[in-house]
């Protein structure tokens, strides 16, 4: 049985039973044999023979050439057989079907696969030849990625023979639960001193880089490296799990893989070659700040699934007057000190609703004012100098693009600094500056602002500050929800203050929008009028919800669904509730156990 507690894209906290033993997850298999003993923090064993062991045990049971016999515990097949793994298949599935046959596969039995593609139903995948893989960036993200898929929402994914503490990290990323730690014993013999940023060498040491236990005693060599290296695997796999629980494993993975080509090297070709299967379990509403640090975080799921669907953006239909505005280091930018001067002098302007206001930043492209509370341009954080390298120029760029092949205006104007304007230039050659003196809070470039928008709005549609807070609803809705999506707020009026707003139609209140989710959040009235779109669906069996929903109870979801979304929830075409996505529609067609879905409003 698998209960998880926390997530954060395919990486999970959880607890694992099996039998009367039970993992905490993520988690490290420490050996124990007769030669070698395991470390004094260790959890879970794994060892050999029928010795009974003091702690949860794993066991290496050989193989259906060289079979051992079973002791108590989790019984293991080993993973790599002496064969290539992915040559002979009829000997690789003759093989998965005698080992499984052997093991019984009974209560806190693990079938163990040569490869992936074989899993029949075991409660533990083992990605085989892991070790081997690892430096293969390619090779192995295709094979952590398919074992994982392989594997469903439920099963156990271990990859053996990793977890050196600046690995644990990306190994959760790529949603391996189990790793052991051979490879920590194996450098202690070859006198390694491990560490988070990677392996040492204690030779030229003066002092201790470090307080554990062992550093503060008296011991040396093997045995001193033997513990500290121990430690050291501790104390990561504490850290990953917390990254986890706070949703920040992503910018803990960007800064182990600083000081690791190999680790850097794997994370490129996950963000390049994997996005979408990233993209689609990363949450649309974070619990805290998204630090984009390193030029990795500019290809990070979130931040590429925001420029790839800006060619869907469509802007509210009363704006006609694009101004290009300046990024801030406060989020939502609305709450900035930049905004407030450029809200006020934009209020004297007769009109001023019929302007759109959209901000010009890296890495995330553009963000149309009315999306600035949505994950992530509501979240991020990244360092600023004033220079832009090349490729950030080129995402401006092709995001400033994208947004002017879909979206018509009147006129262009550009409140930036010289170097932003530069940038932008080549895209929008017609436009008018408004900036003196690379100042563009200062008293002359908000008073002439304010000229060049009477001017550019003189002949313009008036717009009432009603009718552009619903064409505003309007634009989040098609967003959030996707084209066709706009009807929600067709016939509607807008109640509350920004950032919390309500949109009402005739029938009642549609849906609310909130600061704290930058979402809008549904009613069952909104929520009939989305549902013939057809997204955003959780079909379950005859029943009403009341609180939550759970695995059990649902027959199929949308693949669209990613954890914090809003979801319609029905049973043979009827309405039953409106709630919130607590995981990926992916992970709700696979497990068994577990609130899928909290319910807001039922039927």
């Amino acid at each position: 049985m698998l209960a998880i507690q926390g997530r954060d894209g395919f990486a999970r906290v959880a607890q694992w039973q099996q039998g009367d033993a039970t993992l905490r997850l993520p988690e490290v298999l420490w050996p124990r044999t007769a030669r070698v003993p395991s470390p004094s923090m260790a959890r879970v064993l794994l060892a050999e023979g029928r010795e009974p062991m003091d702690l949860p045990t794993v066991r290496d049971m050989g193989s259906v050439f060289a079979p051992r016999e079973a002791g108590p515990g989790i019984a293991l097949l080993p993973p790599d057989l002496p064969y290539p793994p992915l040559a002979g298949e009829a000997m690789v599935r003759a093989a998965q079907e005698q080992n499984a046959s052997q093991a019984g596969c009974g209560p806190g039995a693990a079938l163990v696969l040569a490869d992936p593609a074989f899993a029949h139903g075991a409660p533990m995948v083992v990605l085989s030849h892991a070790r081997a893989r690892f430096p293969l960036a390619r090779e192995f993200a295709s094979a952590a990625l398919q074992a994982r898929r392989t594997a469903g929402a439920e099963c156990v994914v271990y990859a053996p023979g990793l977890g050196l503490p600046h690995e644990l990290a990306m190994l959760a990323y790529c949603g391996i639960d189990l790793a052991d730690g051979v490879g920590a014993q194996l450098a202690s013999r070859r006198g390694q001193f491990l560490t988070a940023d990677g392996p040492l060498d204690p030779a030229g040491f003066q002092e201790r880089p470090c307080a554990c236990p062992a550093c503060q005693s008296e011991a040396q060599g093997l045995p001193w490296l033997r513990e500290h290296n121990a430690w050291a695997t501790e104390q990561e796999l504490r850290r990953v799990r917390e990254a986890i629980r706070a949703q920040r494993l992503r910018e803990l993975v960007e800064a182990r893989v600083r000081a690791w080509p190999e680790g850097l090297a794997l994370l490129r070709v996950l963000d390049l070659e994997h996005h979408a299967r990233f993209a689609a379990r990363a949450p649309v509403s974070r619990k805290g700040p998204m630090v984009l640090g390193s030029k990795e975080s500019f290809w990070r799921p979130e931040v590429e699934a925001w420029r790839r669907r800006l060619p869907e953006y469509r802007k509210p239909v009363s704006a006609q007057v694009l101004l290009l505005a300046p990024c801030s280091a406060r989020k939502p930018y609305s709450s900035s000190k930049t905004h407030a001067f450029l809200g006020k002098a934009l209020s004297q302007v007769r009109n001023a609703d019929a302007i759109h206001r959209v901000v010009l930043t890296s890495p995330i492209g553009v963000v149309p004012m009315e999306l600035e509370l949505h994950s992530p341009a509501a979240h991020y954080d990244l360092p600023v100098t004033g220079h832009w390298d090349r490729d950030e120029k080129a995402m401006v760029q092709e995001a400033l693009r994208a947004l002017l092949a879909n979206n018509t205006y009147s006129r262009v104007v550009v409140h930036l600094d010289c170097v932003e304007r530069d940038l932008i230039a080549e895209v929008v050659p017609d436009h008018e500056h408004t900036v003196v003196d690379d100042d563009a809070l200062s008293p002359k470039s908000l008073e002439l602002l304010q000229a060049t928008m009477r001017d550019a709005l003189k002949d313009a549609k008036p717009v009432g500050w009603k009718h552009r807070q619903r064409d505003d609803m309007a634009a989040r809705a098609r967003w959030q929800f996707g084209p066709g999506a706009e009807v929600l707020a067709e016939g509607t009026h807008v109640e509350g203050r920004y950032p919390r707003l309500k949109l009402f139609g005739k029938e009642g209140q549609r849906a609310m929008l909130t600061e704290e989710r930058g979402l809008l959040s549904l009613t069952s009235h909104g929520a009939k009028l989305l549902q013939p779109l057809g997204r955003f669906q959780v079909e379950i069996d005859d029943f009403h919800p009341r609180g939550g929903i759970l695995a059990p109870g649902v027959q199929r979801a949308s693949p669209d669904i990613r954890p914090e979304d809003e979801v319609l929830v029905t049973h043979n075409g009827e309405l039953r509730a409106v709630g919130k996505a607590t995981v990926s529609g992916e992970e709700m067609a696979t497990l068994r156990r577990g609130e899928v879905v909290k319910v807001r409003h039922h039927g």
